[in-house]
């Protein structure tokens, strides 16, 4: 949930420069970091 959040957070600090897709895709990336860590 933490990691969600903290993907939302950067995804709206870069979303002025990238626009929706960036929150999207920051948002994709740290969940997969996330559940990379807890069950690899």
């Amino acid at each position: 949930m933490c990691l969600t959040w903290l993907a939302l957070l950067i995804g709206r600090r870069t979303h002025h420069l990238l626009g929706v897709y960036s929150e999207v895709i920051g948002g994709s990336i740290l969940f997969g970091f996330g559940l990379y860590i807890l069950f690899g």
